[in-house]
């Protein structure tokens, strides 16, 4: 093992001069920005102390900017434009939005720290490997210190990095769910509506959690803090630990409770979990499930089903899932930028964005053949963005715009930001419809994905769906576009 370095972080966040949280009487609020900061990083096995800088920015300069080793964090809408916010409920917004850009944390001196804190099986892989297996890790919540000392079994099938880290994580019994709280909190008293009350909920909706979206929640406990203060609490999912807030009654906890669940799902969902899933399903299914092992790896199921659950697509359907997965890889078709499509009349054939041959599909293409196919589930995820019965009301990309994104990459990075900042500032201007619903964007199936990413950061709660997924059961109305 070698010597103990000091590898720290740097987490640089500049303001507008006028921002509430600048204010020399919120000293306290910054610092508890910094102390959870800290505290993610203690927990993900991150080396060393953050260094944390707060700065106004220039003159003029209406938005919040935050950087993590040199590199742009990217945060929510509300977060970069939130002056006059009042400064507690902004450093929750901003404390979730670092936990967000956690993979930034994650450099080459760190993975190198890693190489000489962890045992040999590690060290078998280059380093591009290596900070493959510590990626995956700190994404699904695991801290790094988990892989000292960490030997694989020796019956584990693993011939990626992907493999290495996923039997890393383990079974979900390993998974760890936890509720944190002052001990005042948490010790037994006779008061009917304190926090022991909301464990116990919390059981109940795991257990419904589980029926809706077909995720295997693991049960939840409580856990003593005594640097919390009485009226506070704080999740923790495996090493991950979300920011403290102020508790509140239990019908409002527990409707937070239910959305952490549906914006959190994908982190419960590893290669025991999966394991757990399909070895429940066999029973009944013998011969779909000895198709979907011929086929495919957990690992691949896993991935998918991760891809699902982060947009908030049930997986409860998962005999439907596992259908699709093996009448797909056989047939590709080039969706044309600008050209509006039917969905396939075949459940085989993957629409994409460049040319491909079937063997030359990867992760990018199978979730999104899933969802094309899936209609039931992008029905349900659409029903609370019904304008009238099976009706949303929805943005689209003007051609010009749309031409532009397709070769997003190509394009200069001062107009890429460009782009990205007329994208989001329209969405924002038009973010609900008449009804108060949030206001969906439909594009086309090959490149939904790729216009998700553009707005996921900054509007995690905007679903973008494809038209050909939403056709022929749901109507989409046109009435916003986005141009460039």
């Amino acid at each position: 093992m070698s010597k103990t370095v000091e590898l720290s972080a740097t987490v640089n966040i500049r303001v507008p001069s006028g921002h509430t949280v600048m204010a020399e009487s919120q000293a306290a609020v910054r610092e508890r920005v910094g102390n959870y900061i800290s505290g993610l990083l203690a927990g993900l096995g991150m080396p060393g102390t953050p260094k944390i800088s707060w700065s106004k920015q220039p003159s003029g300069s209406q938005t919040v900017e935050v950087s993590i080793n040199g590199n742009p964090a990217r945060l929510r809408y509300t977060t970069a434009n939130s002056p006059g916010m009042p400064p507690a409920e902004f450093s929750v917004l901003l404390c979730e939005d670092i936990l967000r850009n956690r993979l930034l944390f994650i450099g080459p001196e760190v993975v190198r720290y890693i190489s000489g804190q962890a045992d040999e099986p590690y060290r078998q892989w280059d380093e591009k490997g290596r900070d493959s297996v510590a990626r995956t890790l700190i994404a699904q919540g695991f801290g790094l210190q988990r892989l000292r000392q960490f030997v694989p079994p020796a019956d584990a099938a693993i011939n990626t990095p992907q493999d290495w880290a996923e039997t890393c994580i383990g079974d979900i019994e390993a998974t760890q769910f936890v509720m944190h709280a002052h001990p005042s909190q948490i010790d037994p008293d006779d008061d009917p509506h304190d926090f022991n009350r909301l464990i116990e909920s919390a059981a109940y909706f795991v257990d419904v959690a589980f029926k809706i979206k077909g995720i295997p929640f693991p049960q939840m406990r409580g856990e003593k803090r005594s640097d919390f203060a009485p009226n506070e609490m704080a999740l923790q999912v495996n090493d991950l630990i979300f920011p403290a807030y102020p508790i509140g009654d239990i019908a409002s906890e527990n409707l937070r409770f239910v959305n952490f669940l549906t914006a959190n799902g994908a982190l419960f969902l590893n290669r025991g979990s999966v394991n757990f899933l399909l070895d429940s399903l066999e029973p009944a299914n013998p011969n779909l499930l000895a198709l979907v092992r011929s086929r495919f790896t957990t690992d691949f199921i896993t991935a998918v089903l991760r891809k699902l659950a982060a947009e908030n697509i049930s997986v409860r359907p998962l005999v439907r899932i596992l259908e699709i997965l093996v009448s797909g890889g056989q047939d590709v078709y080039r969706q044309q930028p600008n050209v509006s499509e039917a969905p396939p009349l075949s459940e085989t054939v993957h629409l994409v964005a460049t040319d491909k041959r079937p063997d030359q599909l990867d992760m990018a293409d199978w979730p999104e053949f899933v969802r094309l196919n899936l209609k039931n589930a992008i029905i349900n995820r659409a029903l609370p963005h019904f304008d009238e019965p099976q009706t949303i009301s929805c943005f689209y990309l003007e051609n010009a715009l749309f031409e532009k994104i397709t070769r997003f990459e190509a394009l200069a990075s001062k107009e890429q930001e460009t782009l990205l900042q007329s994208l989001h500032r329209q969405i924002a201007a038009d973010y609900l419809t008449p009804a108060g619903k949030i206001r969906p964007l439909i594009t086309s199936a090959a490149w939904r994905k790729k216009i998700s990413d553009l707005i996921a950061f900054e509007f995690p709660e905007t679903p973008v769906f494809s038209l050909q997924e939403c056709l022929p059961r749901i109507v989409a109305r046109y009435d916003k576009m986005i141009s460039i």
